[in-house]
């Protein structure tokens, strides 16, 4: 409902002569809601233009962000989420883009997986609900941590949803077109030893290992909530074949699904050194990939580790990696 405030123009003067008046102008000014000191806040005008996840979702990822679009301001809008089996409210943090008309609603921890949530909105007296459904993701694995060792999936990066460099992020992804093998080697106390290294696919026997090339040790990490891993490793080469593409802080992570045979919602991010893949390009210059490659797009390479300017952070988002049945990955030093 809009408020309205009254503009008083002039000034009423205390005092005892006649001929003293008082002019008050009582038109109204329209606003939007005011708070107690003052400020405009929102208008009401605004109506819920969309929901995410949408009413009736039912492959909604633990893990992710709900998204509410407005028409208009929406600022003090609230919103709820309930867990329907318990009936218990899921405490959530809300932000806001430009301009307050999209909020962001994260759950402050994960929501569990295969379950029922509603998430409802509520602007200026108006309430919109969306009922979803997780999807199996979330759900402990069958077994806990001891049931991943000897497991192994592949990261195929033609699937991978590259976001950084902007606009490049893809084309670079195209060229590093070898399986990454992802898998655990060990579990006690529920920490899992994540290796990664190179693989490669046979239309006969399915995803191989490359035994010539060194796995990557990604580290021991703690599996959180029996399912969500997150692991860095200092140095991989994701080159082959003669072309070396070092990668820095090369860090991966993702939630196992409850037959652990894989991951999904991962996400993998490292500082890549492009002085070799120039070659990729037909191009024997060093500064090919920095210069007439990405420059063109507005993207600029950063200092390497050797404080050298040819590298390139990468980032890959909502990865799903791909069974390896019958593969269990081998340390290689």
């Amino acid at each position: 409902m809009k408020l309205f405030g009254l503009a008083i123009l002039g000034f009423v003067v205390a005092g005892c002569g006649k001929d003293d008046d008082t002019a008050i102008d009582t038109s109204v000014i329209e606003t939007g809601d005011i708070t107690d000191t003052g400020d405009i806040t929102t208008s009401c005008d605004g109506e819920i233009v969309e929901m995410e996840p949408e009413t009736g979702a039912d492959d909604w990822f633990y893990r992710d962000s709900m998204r509410v679009v407005f028409s208009d301001s929406a600022q003090s809008a609230t919103f709820d989420l309930l867990a329907d089996e318990s009936g218990a409210e899921v405490s959530t943090t809300v932000s806001w883009g430009d301009g307050n008309l999209i909020a962001t609603i994260t759950p402050d921890d994960p929501l569990s997986g295969a379950a029922d949530y509603t998430l409802t909105a509520t602007h200026c007296g108006e309430s919109q609900a969306s009922n979803f459904t997780t999807s199996e993701y979330g759900q402990p694995v069958e077994g806990g941590a001891d049931a991943l060792v000897g497991l192994t999936s592949a990261v195929l990066f033609g699937d991978v949803n590259f976001t950084q460099p902007e606009n490049i992020g893809m084309l670079l992804g195209l060229y590093m077109d070898i399986p990454v093998l992802v898998g655990v080697t060990a579990a006690e106390n529920g920490l899992i030893d994540v290796v990664a290294g190179l693989g490669y696919f046979d239309a006969v026997t399915g995803y191989g290992q490359r035994m010539n090339e060194p796995t990557w040790d990604l580290g021991s990490v703690d599996l959180e909530g029996d399912v969500f891993f997150s692991a860095t490793a200092e140095m991989v080469d994701l080159g082959s074949d003669g072309v070396s593409i070092p990668v820095s802080d090369f860090h991966m992570e993702g939630s196992f699904a409850p037959d652990g045979t894989h991951f999904s919602g991962g996400l993998l991010n490292g500082l890549v050194d492009t002085r070799h893949m120039s070659t990729l390009f037909s191009s024997s210059d060093p500064y090919y990939d920095c210069t007439d490659l990405v420059r063109p797009f507005g993207v600029y390479c950063v200092e390497c580790p050797d404080e050298e300017e040819f590298c390139l952070f990468l980032q890959g988002e909502d990865i799903t990696s791909t069974p390896a049945p019958g593969l269990s990955i081998q340390v290689v030093e």
